[in-house]
């Protein structure tokens, strides 16, 4: 007690003497935090609160921001009031009110400069990008984004770093500059896996296949959607967002459309329509109807898929958005034509001509191309159909060399980026060097640092070795525990079945030619009957022994378990007899497992053989197994008495001298299934148990079925 007192001692005095200059700013700081907390507090909590479920209820995300808003104004907090303006920015967004989400952007904005905030600037002018992008203004998003990198680069906002190469890269599709743009989705894979973003890892994957989709590699357009839909169902079952769900709907109808699989292509328009219903989003709704509309026009029905087009364009020409009009006005010409109003149709399909080159789609210039020409090569106007082929097969070439027709003004953005970036990693590398001469002269205080660290460090090396003494004290006590267990085993276990077989022995030999032939056989059946079970528990500790000193060898090879389990049925069949019980095997043909051949034995054999044991007259047991993942589950159920969840919690172990008998008093040490625990944890595998008192029990366990 006095080294404890004095330690305690030493340590205060040099944390004060190392730590007195600052308890003044400390006290001073803590009198400011305490008048402070309270309202700001609960504010910055309904603002986590409002971003946490954005994507799901923009509506109530709206009302909490604004009221938030107007707390902070009173309260003249600049680092709440920017975060309400971008939650309410983010929320308009998804409601599609572009304007006023660009208006609360940049107000936020504002105050993040005035705050100095590099991680809120990042994040906040990315998503004005975003919105320059819906806008079609091109150029100014670019330069957007390159500001959004740098910000977020000193910030390590890696998942913003990540958005920001994604949208970059899809400039350079959209423009037919494919190689540039996959190396932008690959910069924004690796940012988003640095910032651990599924969300991101995703929205990749659906990028990638818009890719392949562009290049008309449908096949691996298709592989990459369904990634991205897998990951965005595991996404949607954590926090009810179904927008990355909706975009892959969209695009893989779009690919089931090119594939003729109508009716797929139905089942997920009905579900965009059902997600997009349920958000409200007229973005959605208007992708939704225009797919349904292509959808009625290749089932023939051109007057319905007529009304699906217009109500998608009325939603796009309400708010503004070129993006898909193209393929809007290419699908309504096509039902024009086919409903007999020929001119009217091609003038339809020529806007839809003029809005792809304007937003520079090949993909949609390629398709319009390809429809002109065989319209005119329908009507025998062989001349512009040869013209037609001419356009669409150079603009296919185009996209396959990567020459698409980029505008100079762009070109010079594309330029300008990518000279802004190195100049960024160049300030990067000289703030580098400054941060290494701050570092050098403060190496001084570092060192004092170092000392207190160090003695902070051996009373906790000191306290550690202690708790470690305390941890090996506890091991011999188990272990002490575990070798009572085994002397029980020895001593009782193992004495009392020789007692039996004595016993039994001893009336046949002294009564042989007085007793019948059924006495002699009951008799006979219980001296084999304790013969095995004695046997089995030879064998049991054997194993154990040498399990404990290392000495059991292992082999593991390939095997067929069908006729291991046969085996070991068969061996067990005539104990299962003395009490009516039925063996069953519930099998799979050539089902391979990677695992010892004696261990398995071992395994199947104690488990099997406690199934008959605890399972009543008449009864079953049945084997089953089945491959899960790179594993083969094998299962042994009983019709018996079942276990309680305390029972249950003890299995596995040597530390509890309690022994349950067998519904014919059969008796039991434990040490089968600790040794079946030791051998499928040495495979690699698990076991694990379910029970229910009065209705049976059933083990499983689990070995791999390859190296």
């Amino acid at each position: 007690m006095p080294e404890k007192y004095f330690f305690i001692i030493f340590c205060s005095v040099i944390i004060s003497f190392s730590f007195g200059n600052l308890e003044q700013d400390l006290n001073n700081s803590q009198r400011i935090k305490a008048t402070q907390k309270t309202e700001q507090d609960q504010i910055a909590l309904q603002l986590d609160s409002a971003l946490n479920m954005v994507n799901v209820d923009s509506q109530k995300t709206l009302k909490i921001a604004k009221y938030c808003l107007e707390q902070s104004k009173q309260n003249k907090n600049k680092f709440l009031q920017m975060r309400s303006n971008y939650i309410l920015g983010r929320a308009m967004y998804i409601i599609d009110s572009l304007n006023y989400s660009k208006n609360y952007l940049n107000t936020a904005l504002d105050l993040s400069e005035d705050l100095d905030d590099n991680w809120y600037k990042g994040e906040i002018l990315n998503r004005i990008a975003i919105i320059q992008y819906r806008f079609n203004e091109t150029k100014l998003a670019l330069e957007t984004f390159n500001d959004a990198l740098y910000y977020s680069q000193e910030s390590k906002n890696y998942k913003a770093i990540g958005s920001s190469y994604s949208m970059i890269g899809t400039i350079f599709r959209v423009n037919g500059v494919y190689s540039r743009a996959i190396e932008y989705f690959i910069k924004s894979r690796l940012n988003y896996r640095k910032a651990n973003f599924n969300e991101g890892d995703a929205w990749v994957a659906y990028l990638l296949g818009q890719v392949n989709s562009d290049l008309r590699n449908s096949e691996k357009a298709l592989k990459y959607f369904k990634e991205a839909l897998g990951k965005y169902h595991i996404i949607n079952s954590i926090d009810g967002n179904t927008n990355g769900l909706a975009m892959c709907y969209e695009q893989i109808a779009l690919l089931n459309l090119e594939f003729g699989n109508l009716d797929d292509a139905n089942k997920n328009i009905d579900i965009l329509l059902k997600i997009y219903s349920k958000t409200n989003s007229k973005y959605g709704l208007s992708s939704s109807y225009s797919l349904l509309g292509k959808l009625e026009y290749l089932k023939g029905n051109y007057k319905l898929a007529e009304q699906n087009l217009y109500k998608s364009l009325d939603i796009k020409n309400k708010y503004l958005n070129l993006h898909g009009r193209s393929s809007i006005f290419e699908y309504l010409g096509l039902c024009a034509i086919k409903l007999g109003r020929f001119n009217e149709g091609i003038k339809k399909i020529n806007q839809g001509l003029e809005i792809a080159l304007s937003t520079k789609s090949k993909k949609n210039q390629l398709d319009i191309y390809s429809k002109l020409a065989n319209i005119y090569l329908d009507v025998n106007d062989y001349k512009k159909a040869v013209y037609y082929q001419n356009k669409q097969i150079e603009v296919q070439d185009l996209i396959l060399f990567g020459e698409a027709d980029i505008q100079t003004e762009q070109l010079q953005t594309f330029y300008e980026l990518d000279e802004k970036n190195q100049e960024i990693n160049q300030l990067k590398k000289e703030k580098e060097v400054n941060i290494l001469k701050i570092e050098r002269q403060g190496i001084y205080q570092i060192l004092m640092g170092l000392v207190i660290l160090i003695i902070i460090v051996i009373a906790i090396v000191i306290y550690l070795f202690y708790k470690k003494l305390q941890h090996k004290n506890d091991e011999l006590s188990i272990l002490n525990t575990t070798k009572n267990k085994i002397f029980t085993i020895i001593a009782h276990d193992l004495r009392s079945p020789f007692n039996t077989i004595l016993g039994f022995s001893d009336l046949l030999s002294s009564n042989a030619k007085r007793l019948d032939i059924n006495k002699i056989i009951k008799f006979s059946q219980h001296i084999n009957l304790e013969a095995t079970n004695t046997l089995t528990l030879l064998d049991n500790l054997l194993n154990w022994a040498k399990s404990q000193t290392k000495q059991i060898s292992f082999n593991p090879t390939e095997l067929n378990i069908k006729p291991i389990i046969t085996q070991i049925l068969e061996e067990l069949n005539s104990t299962a007899e003395l009490k009516n019980i039925s063996l069953n095997y519930t099998q799979l043909d050539d089902l391979k497992v990677y695992a010892d051949t004696n261990m398995l034995k071992t395994i199947l054999r104690n488990l099997i053989t406690n199934a008959i044991k605890f399972t009543y007259l008449e009864g079953s047991v049945t084997v089953t197994t089945k491959v899960k993942n790179n594993f083969v589950e094998i299962s042994i159920s009983d019709t018996g008495m079942g276990m309680s969840d305390e029972t249950r919690n003890k299995l596995f172990t040597l530390q509890t001298n309690e022994s349950t008998t067998g519904t014919a008093n059969e008796k039991g040490s434990g040490l089968g299934l600790v040794l079946c625990k030791e051998f499928i944890e040495k495979h690699g595998g698990n076991i694990w148990v379910t029970s229910e008192l009065g209705k049976g029990t059933t083990f499983y366990f689990s070995l791999p079925n390859e190296i």
